[in-house]
């Protein structure tokens, strides 16, 4: 939920499970669900992992499959999702959910494993779907399991739907060429960085009017500095929602697509509406 890009550059990261959507292990005969499971079981070989490889292999030749109602190409965690459950059902002696200790481990393990699919990963998507747990990713690289506040009423967190897949590479690619300019790099810190990291602490300490400000700065300044990472047409929405000052939207993951977060001001659904042409779904986190 926050963090994305800039966790590359030593920004705090909060991370939750969303649970409209979920996946579950199958046998069946459509091969077409397998979702390059074959290859990535060879990729697994070559990590320095303990996994139950032929295990894995004898069970995609019986026709197991990942059933999985999450969109891909939404930055909403799908490859994540499946790394967890392969973890769970084929790492040999996985570490425990409760052993805080290791988890900076588990998160490596899982970060090698997501890799396949994206060329680099940080492994959070997979932890958090294997923990079922909100987590905080500290600047120093700790990670905490945190219980996030709810909003107080008349404040509604909420996911823009904006009916387009992407693709996370380009997006991180195009992030770090804005970060090669000087001036680009020190006004990502001091004005996005350090207020990513205020949101944050704003929320997880029930601090809302801090949380709310922080929200809409973030807002203005990717749709100020990071537009081609927004659709035209959210974009248009983006900044209507900035000048009325009825809810902010900011990145959800790498951009470019998928969903963006929003936090409306005054109350607009309950649980799902529209904002212009785009669906959205109220969180409960």
């Amino acid at each position: 939920m926050f963090g994305e890009h800039i966790l590359l550059r030593g920004a705090a990261a909060l991370a939750a499970p969303l649970h409209l959507y979920g996946g579950q292990w199958q046998f069946g005969s459509d091969s077409g669900q397998q979702f390059r499971l074959r290859e990535w079981v060879e990729y697994l070989l070559q990590l320095p992992c303990d996994f139950r490889l032929a295990a894995f292999k004898d069970d995609l030749e019986a026709g197991l499959f990942f059933q999985s109602d999450i969109p891909t190409g939404y930055g909403l965690g799908s490859s994540g999702a499946l790394c967890a459950a392969a973890y769970e059902r084929y790492a040999n002696q996985p570490i425990a959910r409760h052993d805080a200790s290791l988890l900076p481990e588990l998160r490596n393990i899982l970060a090698a494993m997501e890799s396949f699919f994206h060329g680099a990963s940080s492994g959070i998507d997979p932890l958090v779907s294997y923990l079922n747990q909100p987590l905080l990713l500290r600047p120093d690289g700790a990670l905490d399991a945190v219980q996030v506040p709810a909003l107080p009423p008349g404040m509604t967190l909420f996911l823009l739907d904006s009916r387009r897949t992407r693709s996370t590479g380009p997006m991180v690619q195009y992030f770090r060429q804005r970060c090669e300019d000087p001036a680009f790099e020190t006004l990502m810190r001091t004005e996005l960085l350090d207020v990513s990291d205020a949101a944050v602490s704003a929320w997880l300490d029930h601090r809302m009017e801090d949380f709310s400000r922080h929200f809409q700065c973030i807002s203005q300044f990717q749709a100020q500095h990071l537009a081609p990472m927004i659709p035209d047409e959210v974009l248009q929405i983006w900044q209507e929602g900035n000048a009325r000052g009825a809810f902010s939207l900011k990145l959800c993951g790498a951009g470019g697509g998928g969903v963006f977060l929003g936090l409306a001001f005054t109350p607009l659904f309950e649980h799902e509406g529209w904002i212009g042409d785009f669906p959205c779904h109220v969180l409960a986190v």
